[in-house]
């Protein structure tokens, strides 16, 4: 199924502006309409403490609430790769 048909069977179940979820396929599928910057989507991690907003250009702001996320963020940013813009907060 086409990335454009599954998104409007998605938008047909979607009936409040906020969606909980923990299935990984559906969290991947957002995301990578996020990254093709078809539609923006922020994910929400509470249990975390982490939200990623949906962004042009693969720049995504990575709001979190203590100094022991951020170092955990960039260590896995270190380890995939990515690249940290800046750091603000602490």
């Amino acid at each position: 199924m086409s990335e454009f048909k599954q998104l409007l069977l998605l938008r047909s179940h979607i009936t409040d502006n906020f969606m909980f979820t923990a299935d990984i396929r559906l969290i991947q599928f957002l995301f990578l309409l996020s990254l093709k910057e078809i539609m923006f989507f922020d994910f929400m991690f509470p249990e975390h403490g982490i939200i990623i907003i949906g962004n042009f250009d693969l720049s995504l702001p990575v709001y979190f609430n203590d100094e022991d996320t951020l170092n955990h963020l960039v260590f896995l940013a270190e380890k995939y790769g990515l690249f940290i813009r800046d750091i603000e907060g602490f």
